[in-house]
């Protein structure tokens, strides 16, 4: 996981609220949120603008407008430790796709 995944998560859910934003409201927001400076949002944003995950556009030269990318999917890491065997289910070991299932299914 990202150590810049809290800016990420903050950046995408601004543009998805606020489509067609500039770098300096989305800046504005994350900063007001204490998660990032000024250099640390332009770098995440730039990065997701690489990835694609960001559409841009450029039709005035010092007002580049932010929007989220609808066409692309965003693949986010959990570390593995955030998912546990519910307690109801403990017991044998079971590899984590069958619990999960017989979870899912109600069978204890």
């Amino acid at each position: 996981m990202s150590a810049n995944s809290p800016v990420r998560e903050a950046v995408m859910a601004f543009l998805e609220a606020n489509p067609n934003s500039r770098l300096g409201a989305i800046q504005q927001h994350v900063i007001g949120l204490g998660l990032s400076t000024e250099k640390g949002v332009q770098q995440v944003i730039h990065s997701l603008v690489r990835q694609e995950a960001l559409t841009v556009d450029r039709a005035k030269y010092n007002a580049f407008l932010y929007s989220v990318n609808e066409g692309t999917r965003i693949v986010r890491h959990l570390p593995a430790n955030r998912f546990e065997v519910p307690a109801e289910l403990a017991g044998p070991i079971l590899p984590p796709m069958v619990w999960s299932v017989r979870h899912l299914l109600g069978v204890a």
